[in-house]
């Protein structure tokens, strides 16, 4: 079964014959990536996510600067990407 990216209020909502806590919280840790800062900063490159195989273990954020996965510091560290980064084709953060 392929789970889709949920919101938390989102999954609250949805029944699956069983809406006691523990299951809710087992389908919100296997059905979400960890959202990037790159979508949070609302960078004007950032495209999505997707897959880079066959499985959602091979899922990446992706953008114009780096269109086979966003480096993990810059997706989701402190690298706020306003600067030259290695293999980013010349394309920092721009505010969207």
């Amino acid at each position: 079964m392929k789970l889709l990216r949920m919101k938390e209020e989102q999954i609250r909502m949805i029944k699956f014959g069983d809406d006691s806590p523990d299951f809710v919280s087992i389908i919100k840790e296997k059905s979400m990536l960890a959202e990037s800062t790159c979508y949070t900063r609302n960078c004007k490159h950032y495209l999505g996510v997707r897959w880079l195989g066959d499985e959602e273990s091979t899922e990446v954020n992706y953008c114009e600067a780096f269109p086979d996965g966003i480096p993990d510091g810059i997706a989701y560290g402190d690298n706020r990407h306003y600067s030259p980064y290695p293999g980013d084709h010349g394309i920092q953060y721009e505010p969207g």
